[in-house]
């Protein structure tokens, strides 16, 4: 039987595959390679490896990569990651040092407005500062105070809010319209989703109630996850109004011995007390209350060399002062030499003990210890007066946060960052497997006749149309148990899978990714023009496309970089 098609098999029309074959000569004569090695050969070695063509072709694909890069959503990414590190960093110092954000060094007022000599003793983090102002500034009229916390709730808390849904009812919208191409959800999560901006309460107790009984998403996790947003959102306002506020501004006070109050920032801490000060025309137990005294450090203390000294310019015959010090805070331990003195005699540190510590008061010359400044100090209101006797005095206040509040949020505000990213992250990248546009989900009239369109088709015999929205909302109710939307769209529904998505993306370029962090090692202990490197390799990586874009991309962002840094260098005289 004729046929047009040839029954010759289609490699035999091609030699080159089975040309070993076609060779039977066991002892093919080897190749003689010349090992001579001259300008002209490496000339012509790198010709062969890359030519003009190459380099032409390299740089067209370069320049139509970065003609092709969205930067725009490129800039979008670099601000959101912006704000996750600055989130991540503001947490961290917080948590280290919690106290450096508000309490001040020269004042025994807590933040809670107690009086303590020790800052350092209150806890941050105690619950009993969940509703107190403990993060605070400025030294502010009522009038000013009460309008920075009017307009903070209003910015931050209403129009976060605002842009807090927005965000979130866009991204959950598209989870939805990709989860529901062969997951179905009941009518009233398709209206919450596609027919309204923002959560309400009622919309968020229906959320919840038919992801539990009825048809939820295809993720659990992100089911859950929704709903705690919801309330997030619902309660934020709230939430930013409880964590600011306004307070007066306090002072430490001491009582004198006479009943007078005497300011704490008018007492010193008595470091020394020379016991034999009439040796260098001083009082007995002289009170040493200035920060640095060398002698201190070079002879020691209690008079223990026998051996001649220098103080004040006076030389003394031998033993040296009889020098003690009293407890030396924590924060004046660099200034002052003595906190962790050790006595050769006893090897002890007898000068570690709070209750030894002693003030000075310059003006009346008198010393306070411990005890009485304790059971004597107190935080008062700080009043003001103008220059005119005439003025009011007034109170002032100052503005600021609750610290367990501000940290709660700032936790809750980078979770939300996160996991809304990821939700968009998960329905973009299915709508781009599917062929599909953001823009294809049933939002605003689509939604409307996508939804009547569901309830006509599973209502047929009650005829919706004339029904009253009572009754349908009983039909819907009770024969469809809330109901049940799908959209066919697609032949494959299944979502798409970030882990083997970053994963084939990040092994696609993987020595790309080793390069740029070698550049990042090699920059933070070499030398900081090299972390220059590591963000020009990063973008290449991201921008171009092929090997060949990605190296030329690299070469012209250093080239850009060092001429950036060579100028900052020269403008700055290094």
């Amino acid at each position: 039987m004729d046929s047009t098609k040839s029954t010759v098999y289609d490699g035999a029309s091609s030699t080159y595959s089975f040309a070993p074959l076609l060779v039977e000569d066991a002892n093919p004569p080897k190749k003689k390679r010349n090992l001579v090695w001259s300008t002209q050969a490496s000339r012509w070695w790198w010709r062969r490896r890359w030519d003009r063509q190459d380099w032409r072709k390299a740089g067209l694909g370069a320049l139509q990569d970065l003609k092709a890069f969205r930067w725009v959503a490129f800039l979008g990414w670099l601000f959101l990651l912006g704000w996750i590190a600055g989130l991540v960093f503001l947490l961290v110092m917080l948590a280290i040092n919690p106290t450096s954000f508000s309490v001040s060094k020269k004042s025994a007022c807590q933040p809670d407005g107690s009086f303590n000599l020790f800052m350092k003793g209150y806890n941050m983090w105690d619950i009993s500062g969940f509703f107190q102002i403990t993060v605070a500034w400025g030294t502010l009229t009522f009038a000013n105070a009460k309008l920075i916390d009017v307009v903070w709730d209003v910015v931050f808390g209403r129009g976060g809010q605002a842009l807090l849904a927005w965000i979130s009812w866009s991204v959950f919208s598209d989870y939805v319209a990709a989860s529901i191409q062969g997951s179905p959800v009941t009518y009233e999560t398709f209206r919450t989703f596609f027919l309204q901006e923002t959560p309400t309460l009622y919309s968020t107790w229906c959320l919840a109630q038919d992801f539990v009984r009825s048809h939820g998403l295809r993720s659990r996790v992100v089911m859950a996850y929704v709903v705690c947003v919801a309330v997030f959102i619902l309660a934020f306002p709230t939430l930013g109004g409880a964590m600011s506020g306004y307070q007066t501004n306090s002072g430490a006070f001491v009582r004198g011995y006479g009943g007078e109050l005497i300011k704490y920032s008018d007492f010193d801490f008595v470091a020394y007390v020379i016991h034999d000060g009439w040796r260098v025309n001083l009082t007995g137990d002289f009170a040493v209350t200035y920060a640095r005294h060398p002698d201190a450090k070079e002879y020691g203390f209690f008079g223990l060399e026998q051996k001649k000294s220098t103080f004040m310019n006076q030389t003394l015959d031998a033993p040296v002062l009889n020098i003690s010090a009293f407890y030396i805070p924590e924060q004046y331990g660099g200034k002052l030499f003595g906190r962790n003195w050790t006595d050769p005699r006893t090897q002890q540190s007898p000068f570690l003990d709070k209750e030894a510590l002693r003030l000075a008061y310059l003006k009346g010359n008198e010393t306070y210890d411990l005890r009485y400044v304790k059971s004597n100090g107190s935080c008062q209101p700080v009043v003001e007066m103008g220059a005119d006797l005439n003025d009011v005095v007034r109170e002032t206040y100052q503005w600021g946060f609750s610290f367990v509040q501000m940290f709660v949020m700032m936790i809750l505000l980078l979770i939300w960052t996160v996991g809304t990213t990821w939700v968009w992250l998960k329905a973009s990248m299915t709508f781009r497997m599917r062929g599909h546009q953001r823009s294809d989900k049933p939002k605003g009239f689509k939604g409307v006749l996508e939804l009547s369109a569901a309830i006509r088709r599973e209502l047929p015999e009650s005829n919706p149309d004339e029904l009253s929205r009572k009754e349908l909302a009983k039909e819907i109710d009770k024969k469809l148990r809330g109901g049940s939307i799908e959209l066919r769209d697609v032949e494959s529904p299944a979502m798409y899978g970030l882990a083997r998505g970053f994963w084939g993306w990040f092994k696609g370029r993987i020595w790309w990714h080793a390069s740029w962090v070698a550049a990042m090692l090699m920059g933070i202990f070499l030398h900081i023009y090299l972390i220059a490197i590591f963000p020009c390799l990063l973008v290449a990586a991201i921008v171009g496309r092929t090997h060949s874009s990605r190296a030329i991309l690299s070469l012209g962002f250093i080239l850009v970089a060092s001429a950036m840094f060579a100028a900052i260098q020269t403008s700055a005289g290094v």
